[in-house]
Parts: structure tokens; C-alpha cells; sequence
């Protein structure tokens, strides 16, 4: 039996903008400068940038079902998650 697929992925500037309702593309435009001078170690700044090419791509669109497969309960959306626990991060 093959499981169901749901797609309903966020990018990284919707996560941001809901979290801090900030829109971030235009501050997004030289990510490793900036994490360069906020001293990230430079396999750090690969990583990264490797794993934005990998979302750009489309890798990280999936969703799967394993949350009620291991909870017996419906996911939330990140946003409810964003209300429910804004305190635990702002």
C-alpha cells in the first residue's frame, strides 16, 4: 500500500515572515557575507547554502503523514505552531 503525499512546503522567507510578519527578500540577497561576518565557521556557510539550493530545488517540499502515523493526531500548520509557541523564541 503506498502512502498518500501532501505537498505544502514553506520556504525559508514564509517561515521568517510569519514568525517576525518581516518580508526578507531583499535582505536575503548576500547570505554569505553576512554569515561571514557574523563568524560562522566556513563548513557552516557551505552547509548552508547547500541546503538552500537542496529547498530552491524542491527536496524539502514534502510532507509526509509520520506525524499522525506516530501521534494519532493531524499536524498543525507552522503557523498555528508559530502562535502556540512565539513566547518559548521572542
Amino acid at each position: 500500500m503506498q502512502k498518500k503525499r501532501f505537498y505544502n512546503a514553506l520556504k525559508g522567507r514564509d517561515i521568517y515572515k510569519i514568525i517576525y510578519g518581516v518580508d526578507i527578500d531583499g535582505i536575503l540577497h548576500n547570505k554569505q557575507k553576512t554569515m561571514t561576518r557574523m563568524k560562522f565557521p566556513e563548513f557552516l556557510i557551505d552547509l548552508m547554502i547547500d541546503l538552500n539550493q537542496c529547498i530552491r530545488e524542491g527536496f524539502a517540499e514534502e510532507t509526509t503523514t509520520t506525524v499522525k502515523d506516530i501521534t494519532g493526531k493531524d499536524a498543525i500548520s507552522f503557523e498555528q505552531f508559530v502562535q502556540n509557541n512565539k513566547g518559548a523564541w521572542l
